[in-house]
C-alpha cells in the first residue's frame, strides 16, 4: 500500500492541524488547499478523511515554510488544480 494516515507525532498538533485544514476547507474562500480537497475528494475519488489529512500535510508544510522563511501568508488560488478538476468532471459528464 502507496500512503496511509501516520500517527506519527505529537496527537495534539496532528488534531490541531486537521481542526485547521477542516475550517479551512469548510470556509466560503477559495484557496490551493480547498482546491486540493475537492480535487482529492471529486477527480480522484478519495475518502473525506484521506483528503483532509493531505490538506493538513499540505497546510503544516506550508506554516514550517512562512516560519523558516519569515514571510507572510497570501491567499492565492490555484488554477492549475481547478483547471484539472473543472477538465475532469467535464470528461465524466
Amino acid at each position: 500500500r502507496l500512503g496511509h494516515i501516520t500517527k506519527c507525532g505529537n496527537r495534539n498538533l496532528r488534531s490541531l492541524l486537521i481542526l485547521a485544514a477542516w475550517s479551512h476547507v469548510r470556509s466560503k474562500g477559495s484557496g490551493a488547499l480547498r482546491e486540493k480537497y475537492l480535487y482529492m475528494t471529486q477527480v480522484q475519488s478519495k475518502g473525506k478523511k484521506i483528503a483532509i489529512v493531505a490538506v493538513a500535510r499540505k497546510l503544516a508544510e506550508l506554516m514550517y515554510t512562512l516560519l523558516k522563511t519569515g514571510t507572510s501568508y497570501e491567499n492565492r488560488p490555484s488554477t492549475s488544480i481547478s483547471q484539472l478538476a473543472v477538465e475532469a468532471l467535464s470528461k465524466a459528464s
